[in-house]
């Protein structure tokens, strides 16, 4: 993906038709679009780091309840 956002800057970046402010403009939305992604990523490590830990938690619970039923 940051391969094509970066030819992506590189063509406007070379476009004439566009003024400083438009390039920064869009050089500033692709870098909010980056950090959405980044943002993405690190939701779905924390949401797998707190599922991992509400299975450990379920199953410890259920080898306590399966050694007190012995």
């Amino acid at each position: 993906m940051s391969d094509a956002l970066d030819r992506i800057e590189q063509k406007i970046a070379r476009t004439p038709d566009l003024t400083d402010q438009d390039i920064e403009t869009i050089h500033k939305m692709i870098k909010a679009y980056r950090g959405i992604i980044s943002l993405g990523i690190a939701s779905k490590f924390v949401v797998f780091v707190l599922a991992t830990i509400a299975a450990g938690v379920t199953a410890w619970f259920t080898i306590i309840a399966k050694v007190k039923g012995i």
